[in-house]
């Protein structure tokens, strides 16, 4: 039993809760020499990570089967970037359409 966050109506026992995307903004991920750490053979070797560029989900929300259907074809909003990085919006849209 829950509560469906969209239409607030409480959907009774053995129904599935479905997640729908509501807001989305571009981010970027710096590089990060020595982030990680794997095992070669006996030793260890920090490994860098490469970081880049994507989406985060800003908002989310569980909702019922019948609000998920109404929201399954949406796109969700999207939103600034959080950092101030001019074109970050248009590197993600090259990598996406590419």
């Amino acid at each position: 039993m829950y509560r469906c966050e969209i239409s607030g109506e409480v959907i009774p026992p053995n129904q599935r809760a479905r997640k729908v995307v509501l807001k989305v903004r571009p981010v970027f991920y710096p590089h990060r020499s020595g982030a990680n750490k794997r095992r070669v053979r006996r030793k260890k070797k920090e490994v860098g990570d490469p970081g880049g560029i994507g989406w985060e989900i800003v908002k989310e929300a569980y909702v019922c089967q019948r609000v998920f259907e109404q929201y399954r074809n949406i796109e969700p909003e999207v939103l600034p970037a959080k950092e101030s990085r001019p074109n970050l919006l248009q590197k993600i849209e090259e990598q996406i359409c590419v």
